[in-house]
């Protein structure tokens, strides 16, 4: 599997820019963070509304914004363990980034039910596109999970490698 970086950049002079609105609201941090997931997978399909993501890989990543800057790793298992039961009251959005015959292929979704697991493949019923379209199929793809509710929250970061020391030269 090889690596799909893509780098967006807006113009605050362009007419189709979203409007930010600055207020105490959006800078004042909270006490708990927010996780986003990233999970990838080789392939993918969608019929009807079912998204499934062939091959995905056994680790997602999470990460949280400022101020915390949490991240770490979570298996498709525990991922599936941490969310809620129901993504009706709190449904996140996804980007969904594709790799087709045509080239990179974009689109916004909303997750309305908990994903499941098929052997290697994660099944995601009850997709609601907001922007863009599902492509039928695709190759390697990514799923930007926005925040999700949480029954507890994920396992903390294994803590860095210690430096190693330096041994003691033997005197003479």
């Amino acid at each position: 599997m090889f690596l799909l970086s893509i780098s967006l950049q807006a113009s605050v002079d362009s007419p189709t820019a979203p409007e930010i609105e600055s207020s105490a609201e959006n800078t004042e941090s909270s006490e708990t963070p927010t996780l986003l997931f990233v999970q990838n997978a080789a392939g993918m399909t969608f019929e009807e509304s079912t998204l499934t993501l062939i091959n995905a890989e056994k680790m997602l990543t999470y990460f949280s914004d400022r101020p915390f800057r949490i991240a770490g790793e979570v298996t498709r298992e525990e991922m599936s363990d941490l969310v809620t039961e129901s993504f009706e009251n709190s449904a996140p959005n996804a980007a969904l980034v594709i790799l087709t015959d045509a080239g990179v292929h974009d689109c916004v979704v909303t997750l309305t039910e908990a994903p499941t697991l098929s052997g290697d493949n994660v099944v995601i019923p009850g997709i609601e596109v907001i922007h863009g379209e599902v492509p039928s199929e695709g190759g390697v793809c990514s799923l930007f999970i926005d925040t999700v509710a949480f029954r507890r929250p994920p396992p903390p970061p294994p803590p860095p490698p210690p430096h190693p020391r330096p041994r003691p030269r033997p005197r003479f």
